[in-house]
């Protein structure tokens, strides 16, 4: 029949008619698919068999940081999180039990029910009010008021201004299996950030990151402003005595666009060489083995693909559901709209309980293709995934996109050693912060790339004179978003040599 005897659609499903009975459904085990969640009036659902998690997810570090500059330290009096991008009442989940990973060693303070965090410091004072147990010790307060205070009084985002090494923060650890998707943050408004920048990034066997050194490059990055002008405030007295404005500010941490699906060609690569017998394919939903609890979770096991080509995702996660369901996908070719919409009578981006992402822009290192001559032109080329880059001139971002050298324990910042040529930066002078002291910094280059993808991108004619000094350098890339800020430079991994 038309409706493969309503079984699944037919390269899902096998129907089999049997007189005098309903027919029977099995799912095509020869494509892919098994058995999965959800019924059909006359059989099961059929889903691409899942990829076996296990061993390749890692616990996560939450990092909540303040992107202004803070000359009164900072003071933060609880942070709470939610598994609702929302943050509603009824999804606060407590920092403790399960959800939590860390350890107690010299750099960690457990701050509840076995859970660990690290914090940049706590001001040097006895008194309780200064602990970092203060983040957590009124999670059911409506209005709590016992501060963490940070060890910072000058506390400067930009290790550029040597007045600090970078910002305070607080990290929290958290087990594979916490699916938190939103933070809430009260702060004392007098020393207080608008900026708020959070993080998510793996740690453990997997990814080979630790808690201290060699640290993964994060998951997401989400980057908030407006934080102390929530509507959500009330006055209380802090540890001092004085009366203080304390400011709620929510942040959802949900990676991915919501109500969204993304159409690619499904992954069909071993994850890490490993694979499930019969399994061909990435579409990873939940099992016993090991779960998939949210799409940040679904973006990092693209991620640990990323070489295998993995450079999209969705995630399925229907309210009440048992088995979410996580696909890793090559370049998305097709958003849920046009055919697809019509087809299914659902309106353009709204895809109820889908969340679809692309890797963020990520930069893996460089390669110059032959050793290079000291006085010959030279080609540089960094490799990444998701660069800047579109197909149509019109709409193409990546001509923006620079590279400069600067000495191995230099940084973005500074100058090009004179030696090099074929890239010119100029310089400009910048404020940092209040008053009057500036930074002399070389961010505004001219040398425009010569070829571009959304992998790669190739820089030409660059030339190394003969120097007295050791011929290495550091590369560093800008996107291209806005280059003259000395934020925007990223360090390449790894070392040039002539």
């Amino acid at each position: 029949s038309t409706d493969n005897g309503g079984c699944d659609i037919a390269i899902r499903a096998r129907c089999t008619e049997v007189v005098g009975g309903p027919p029977l459904c099995a799912c095509r085990s020869e494509n892919g698919f098994v058995e999965g969640p959800g019924v059909n009036p006359v059989g099961t659902v059929c889903v691409i068999k899942p990829q076996d998690t296990t061993g390749s997810m890692d616990d996560f570090i939450l990092r909540i940081t303040h992107g202004d500059r803070l000359d009164y330290g900072w003071r933060i009096a609880e942070v709470f999180l939610h598994s609702d991008p929302a943050c509603s009442e009824e999804s606060q989940v407590p920092y403790e039990g399960e959800i939590c990973a860390g350890s107690n060693t010299a750099d960690q303070v457990e701050v509840s029910g076995g859970c660990f965090a690290r914090v940049r410091g706590s001001y040097p004072q006895s008194s309780p009010g200064f602990d970092p147990m203060m983040l957590f010790d009124e999670q059911q307060s409506s209005s709590p008021a016992q501060e963490w205070v940070s060890e910072c009084l000058n506390c400067n985002p930009e290790i550029a201004d040597q007045s600090r090494e970078g910002p305070a923060f607080v990290e929290l650890f958290l087990s594979k299996s916490a699916a938190i998707q939103c933070v809430r943050v009260v702060q004392n408004s007098v020393a207080g950030s608008d900026s708020i920048i959070i993080s998510l990034s793996p740690f453990g066997s997997f990814s080979q990151c630790s808690l201290s050194g060699g640290r993964c490059e994060p998951t997401q990055v989400w980057h908030f402003s407006g934080a102390l002008a929530s509507s959500v405030n009330y006055t209380a007295a802090a540890f001092d005595g004085a009366e203080y404005t304390f400011v709620e500010s929510r942040f959802s941490v949900a990676c991915g666009m919501a109500n969204t699906q993304l159409f690619g060609e499904i992954l069909s690569a071993p994850l890490g060489g490993r694979t499930v017998e019969g399994s061909e394919h990435y579409g990873v939903y939940t099992v016993e083995a090991q779960p998939v609890p949210s799409a940040c979770h679904c973006q990092q096991l693209c991620m640990n693909a990323v070489h295998e080509g993995c450079r999209s995702y969705k995630f399925y996660a229907p309210v009440g559901a048992a088995f979410p369901q996580c696909f890793l996908q090559r370049t998305a070719f097709a958003v849920g709209t046009a055919s697809w919409a019509e087809s299914t009578g659902i309106e353009v981006g709204a895809w109820p309980d889908w969340r679809s992402g692309v890797l963020p822009l990520r930069v893996f290192g460089f390669s110059t293709g032959s050793p290079i001559a000291v006085g010959e032109p030279f080609a540089l080329t960094i490799q990444g995934v998701s660069l800047p880059y579109h197909p149509s001139p019109r709409s193409d971002p990546s001509t923006r996109q620079r590279v400069k050298l600067v000495r191995p324990d230099g940084m973005c910042t500074d100058q090009i050693p004179p030696e090099v040529s074929g890239i010119a930066c100029a310089r400009t002078s910048r404020r940092l912060g209040f008053g009057s002291r500036s930074q002399d910094v070389f961010t505004v280059c001219s040398t425009r790339p010569a070829l571009r993808t959304a992998d790669s991108v190739t820089f030409a004619n660059l030339v190394l004179a003969p120097s007295a000094q050791a011929s290495e350098y550091a590369v560093c890339y800008c996107p291209g978003t806005s280059c003259a800020d000395p934020a925007q430079w990223l360090r390449v991994p790894g070392t040039l040599r002539a």
